[in-house]
């Protein structure tokens, strides 16, 4: 694992569904962050389906507050910096509303937690101050170089 400071990107505002509390999201972005990959594979019926990975990192939850002074949580959301530039180049909300998904789901996988589906975009690149969050490296593929050995006669 290795620590980063993510860069700003944009923030996302939604309740949590059980406490109804503010709940603010920064997706921010690293390079250290493998880019999104699109893949195609099979559906079971035969046909050719695509689909888009987007790895990210998901921050542990820290307390912050509003700006009326009230309790919120934050979470930090980490991708690649082509992410946030799709998200923000994107006229249509497509890319938004997806990466948005996509970050709520993990946020509510990893921590057990119920978001609330509906959410605003307040005029912030980050919420609070930028923190450090350990992710994990990319690997390399690791390739061993074989040496042929004497063969052996199966005779």
């Amino acid at each position: 694992a290795m620590e980063i400071v993510p860069e700003p990107g944009f923030v996302i505002k939604t309740r949590n569904a059980k406490t109804q509390s503010k709940v603010f999201i920064n997706v921010c972005c690293s390079s250290h962050i493998r880019p999104l990959s699109r893949k195609t594979q099979l559906a079971d019926d035969g046909t050719e389906q695509e689909g888009i990975s987007v790895p990210l990192s998901v921050g542990p939850p820290r307390s912050e507050k509003d700006k009326k002074g009230v309790a919120c949580v934050v979470f930090d959301v980490v991708v690649h910096p082509s992410v946030v530039n799709d998200v923000k180049s994107d006229s249509t909300g497509g890319m938004r509303h997806f990466v948005v998904d996509i970050a709520i789901s993990r946020i509510e996988e990893k921590y057990k937690t119920q978001l609330d589906r509906r959410y605003k975009l307040p005029k912030l690149a980050y919420k609070g101050e930028p923190t450090k969050q350990r992710i994990r490296k990319a690997q390399a593929p690791v390739i061993e170089e074989i040496h042929e050995g004497p063969q052996l006669n199966a005779d």
